[in-house]
């Protein structure tokens, strides 16, 4: 996601099953900030969690062989007769469905530069405790702790 107002950008990921979303800050759209800001994003994240990454095209995710070697997940690029594995980002350049919510609390002309981080965490979370008519009425953290934890059992 862009701002009019500023040079950073909001790097959005969404697990695919549960639509649970984080949304990491960025000082700037250049591929080395992005790598850096999902790298410290996706290790705070049981390893077992993060499986692959879905990246847009855009520049910004250029470095993604780095990101695919440092956390030894998989690494795709959309494709639009597949679906799209585990975890995937909506990028700054295509918007969608999936940014709309964020778009209501952060407007175009957003200052990022007077957004701190903890601050997109709680909007986020907010969003993540939202009933969602194509989870059936649950929440996205709902369906990921479901997920989860029923995931952990079966390996056990």
């Amino acid at each position: 996601m862009c701002f009019s107002t500023s040079s950073g950008a909001i790097c959005h990921l969404i697990e695919r099953k549960s639509r649970h979303a984080l949304a990491l800050k960025l000082p700037d759209k250049s591929a080395k900030a992005t790598r850096l800001a999902l790298a410290r994003g996706l290790r705070r994240l049981p390893r077992e969690m993060v499986r692959s990454l879905t990246f847009d095209n855009g520049l910004e995710f250029s470095q993604y062989y780095i990101l695919r070697e440092s956390l030894g997940i998989s690494t795709y690029a959309p494709q639009a007769h597949k679906l799209l594995p585990s975890l995937f980002i909506l990028g700054e350049g295509r918007g969608g469905a999936s940014e709309l919510p964020l778009r209501h609390y952060l407007l175009q002309n957003t200052d990022l530069s007077q957004l701190p981080q903890s601050e997109l965490n709680d909007i986020r979370n907010e969003l993540n405790c939202r009933p969602m008519a194509a989870l059936g009425f649950n929440t996205p953290k709902e369906v990921l702790r479901y997920e989860w934890t029923r995931s952990v059992a079966l390996h056990l």
